[in-house]
């Protein structure tokens, strides 16, 4: 977090990176997780995002997003 910081980034742009990086990617190709429960954590994260510093946690929506869409492809094969 001290590296993104001191090159510029903000606290919310260093905690997005760190939970895509560390969290998020774990859930990536899980077969054992629903749609709901991504799209759940998703609504979530922004709101409790709100009060951080301003940013959004654009990284960990987009992750997020792009499981919940493969996994609605998943279920309707």
């Amino acid at each position: 977090m001290p590296v993104i910081v001191d090159a510029g980034g903000t606290i919310g742009e260093a905690i997005d990176h760190l939970l895509v990086t560390k969290i998020l990617r774990k859930l990536k190709d899980r077969h054992d997780i629903r749609v709901d429960a991504l799209e759940q954590l998703q609504a979530q994260l922004t709101e409790d995002w709100k009060g951080l510093d301003g940013t959004q946690p654009e990284r960990c929506i987009d992750l997020l997003g792009r499981e919940i869409a493969a996994k609605k492809v998943e279920t309707n094969e």
